[in-house]
């Protein structure tokens, strides 16, 4: 039993979930755009950098226990899936890593509310997703992909990871009495990514339709930090496994 209560732990305070999850998101990028699946090192690079981001993140936190070995293994993985990986451009790296700092920053060194405040985090975050898991993965020399296609799909991603941010946001620093003033503006953020879906292929409308059942179903009652890892952070999971089905039916 201690055993088991161990791994719900390691599990829950390791971050790996939302790390694959990374790696889930890049796939449906490249999926989207109907090219070739990067080599394996890229994915490893961007399984480790997040992993490292997040660990990093919660290194002073007495909850994230494994924070500190996890942030030196993700140290260590990234540069050895980044000596690796294809070339990747510099500028989108160089903007993900700043934006990752300055998303940190205020764990190792104190900045006034004013200039760093609670929502202007959710953003950023969303910002940071968008970057690594859209940006980064077009960067890649042997993808191609319709430019048009390309902004509404990065809009797309920026609005379901802003989503999805907001969702932890609510859990974390609402409390649960004020939940309602805040889910109006989720609910606006959540038709409008329902619109977005309607111009791209009908997955996207499946996804959209699940994650407002599913944040209705969180608005109305209280959730485990454990229903949230599943049914919030798995959202990441759900267009590459529903295109990886679909395709295995189709050649079928």
């Amino acid at each position: 039993m201690q055993l088991i209560k161990q791994i719900y732990h390691f599990i829950l305070s390791s971050n790996l979930f939302i790390s694959v999850g990374a790696v889930c998101l890049c796939i449906e990028t490249i999926q989207a755009n109907n090219s070739h699946l990067a080599a394996l090192p890229f994915y490893g690079f961007i399984f480790f950098a997040t992993l490292t981001t997040y660990n990093l993140y919660y290194i002073k936190s007495k909850v994230y226990t494994y924070a500190m070995p996890l942030t030196l293994i993700g140290c260590i993985g990234s540069m050895i899936c980044f000596w690796f990986t294809e070339p990747i451009s510099f500028y989108p790296l160089a903007l993900l890593v700043l934006l990752s700092v300055l998303y940190i920053l205020p764990v190792f060194i104190r900045i006034p509310k004013l200039i760093f405040y609670k929502g202007f985090k959710v953003i950023l975050l969303a910002f940071i997703w968008t970057i690594c898991t859209y940006i980064l993965p077009l960067s890649l020399p042997h993808i191609s992909y319709n430019s048009s296609s390309m902004i509404l799909l990065g809009i797309h991603r920026f609005l379901f990871m802003l989503i999805l941010c907001y969702h932890f946001y609510i859990k974390d620093e609402v409390i649960w009495a004020y939940r309602r003033n805040y889910f109006l503006l989720l609910a606006g953020m959540l038709i409008l990514l329902l619109g977005l879906s309607f111009y791209l292929s009908s997955i996207f409308i499946l996804q959209a339709i699940s994650l407002s059942l599913i944040s209705y179903v969180f608005y109305v009652s209280k959730r485990t930090q454990w229903q949230y890892l599943f049914a919030i952070d798995g959202m990441m999971y759900f267009i590459p496994l529903s295109m990886s089905i679909s395709s295995i039916f189709v050649h079928v």
